[in-house]
């Protein structure tokens, strides 16, 4: 044989041998290639970094890298994912970072970065970009946020655009949705094409009806209605509580300051 082919061919016999070696299961159920902890993993590798292929993630420290996996985890607020995440079902976690992609959904405790779930996201704490086919919820959310049917959690910042709505206990940012609009305080731009309502906007408040107890700024609509209005109310019918009486109803513009 020539020398450099036979150099060659032990060296991957060598390697081969290696390999092997190193490629034993783990106490987790898994196998990792060249290593329980990194490399290509198969199984249940609790603590990994790499490529990672399996059935059920539970148990889980943390994995970094590419994770695919079929089912949805154990539910484990312990455990860390860092890097992609892919679920044909779905992907959870206590921590997310990086991308997430469920084919039903993503929930997890705190998600940093971008989310994409068939029917929906949820999460405690959210930060980034997330995109549910029929919603998404969740505690405090910063980012943009698109909900096929809607969006709604108790702290909404950022762009958040819902099909039939968007509910909170305060949105602040840009915020759409062709069907309601809802929230304790308001800060920015509400635009919805039917039913905007709250205690309090300060900004932009767009709908054909236009429900806000405080509203500072301006508001467009068919009908506007402000129990206390510091700014412009334009719309067929408006009526700022605020006002003197005889000029608290008046068709096309309203205004307090």
């Amino acid at each position: 044989m020539n020398p450099i082919r036979r150099s060659v061919a032990g060296s991957l016999i060598l390697l081969s041998y290696l390999l092997v070696l190193e490629a034993v299961p783990t106490r987790a159920g898994g196998l990792g290639i060249p290593s329980g902890s990194y490399g290509l993993g198969l199984g249940n590798l609790d603590d990994f970094t790499g490529v990672r292929l399996n059935l059920v993630d539970k148990g889980v420290r943390r994995v970094g890298g590419l994770n695919m996996t079929f089912w949805v985890p154990k539910e484990n607020p312990q455990s860390v994912y860092q890097g992609v995440s892919l679920g044909l079902v779905g992907v959870g976690g206590g921590l997310v970072q990086g991308v997430a992609v469920g084919g039903l959904g993503v929930g997890a405790d705190d998600i940093q970065g971008v989310a994409v779930g068939g029917l929906g996201v949820g999460a405690d704490d959210f930060a980034g970009l997330g995109v549910g086919g029929l919603g998404l919820g969740g505690d405090d959310m910063d980012g943009v946020m698109v909900g096929g049917l809607g969006v709604g959690g108790d702290d909404l910042t950022g762009l958040i655009l819902g099909g039939l709505g968007v509910g909170g206990d305060d949105l602040s940012g840009l915020v759409a949705a062709v069907g309601a609009i809802g929230g304790d305080h308001m800060t920015g731009a509400m635009l919805s094409v039917g039913y905007l309502k709250g205690q309090s906007l300060t900004g932009v408040g767009m709908g054909a009806y236009n429900n806000v107890h405080e509203t500072t700024g301006l508001s467009i609509g068919i009908f506007n209605r402000a129990r206390v209005l510091r700014g412009i109310q334009i719309g067929l019918l408006n009526h700022a509580g605020n006002n003197p009486r005889g000029l608290q109803w008046l068709p096309g513009i309203n205004a307090h300051f």
